[in-house]
């Protein structure tokens, strides 16, 4: 339908051309509508297709008129509110932490409570991993290097990923890893087991304080991690480990 219009628009402009020369706007309108042709903005298009200068105005969509009216109507920017923190000071935080922690699925390690170092937590917790990747300095340890460039087939392999997180939340146990922490940005979700490493005073009340403590200006990547990957989608029923890491332990070093 939209050729057999066309030709016939060529043919009677074409026509009308070679009889009364270059054709004004109102000849090419009588042209379009011998055409059978309704759309203003399709025969401008078609008409300037062959050559033809048209001293039609400007045509204005529905949405450029609308745009306008809203450019036209649009108030002043007003200044953003002061948000509140939220911040209780007589909350303990490791304390919450601790039980949010636990509460999602995930472990604490207390390095100060116990004999061991990272590295001998790792091996007594860890005996059957063959594979580990690390951002923290682990002596001692054979370590499979990881870089953003590592293929797939390696990450897959990797049994345990240690890696330093920068700071908790009390809240909810959320730990925040940037992408320089992470070797890799799959790494975090794709190691069977992955264990990370939070200094015992980067601990945050809330979310309000901890999106006030990122480095928007710096950050290109980085991610919130609480507890292991789970999932209760069929019958309510929770299952640890099912997208991702199996388990999930925060060490607070020595």
């Amino acid at each position: 339908m939209k050729s057999t219009v066309y030709s016939r628009f060529m043919q009677v402009s074409t026509a009308t051309k070679l009889s009364h020369g270059q054709p004004t706007a109102e000849s090419f309108l009588t042209n379009a509508r011998m055409a059978g042709m309704k759309s203003v903005r399709v025969l401008t298009k078609l008409f300037r297709s062959i050559g033809y200068k048209t001293n039609l105005p400007p045509m204005t969509t529905t949405r450029d008129t609308m745009l306008a009216r809203i450019r036209q109507n649009k108030p002043e920017p007003l200044p953003l509110p002061d948000v509140p923190t939220f911040v209780n000071e007589a909350d303990d935080l490791s304390d919450r932490f601790e039980k949010a922690l636990a509460f999602v699925g995930g472990q604490l390690v207390d390095l100060q409570a116990t004999p061991a170092s990272l590295v001998g937590f790792l091996q007594e917790t860890f005996p059957d991993a063959q594979r580990i990747a690390s951002s923290v300095p682990l002596p001692g340890l054979a370590l499979v290097p990881v870089g953003p460039e590592t293929d797939k087939q390696v990450l897959e392999q990797i049994d345990v990923a240690v890696l330093r997180g920068d700071f908790a939340v009390a809240e909810n146990a959320a730990i925040w890893i940037p992408e320089a922490s992470m070797m890799h940005r799959a790494l975090p979700f794709i190691t069977q087991y992955l264990v990370l490493v939070v200094d015992r005073d980067a601990l945050v009340p809330n979310m309000h304080v901890a999106y006030e403590r990122l480095d928007r200006s710096r950050l290109t990547y980085g991610t919130f991690i609480a507890g292991p990957s789970k999932t209760a989608d069929i019958e309510q029923s929770l299952v640890i480990g099912a997208h991702g890491a199996r388990s999930l332990t925060v060490v607070l070093p020595e």
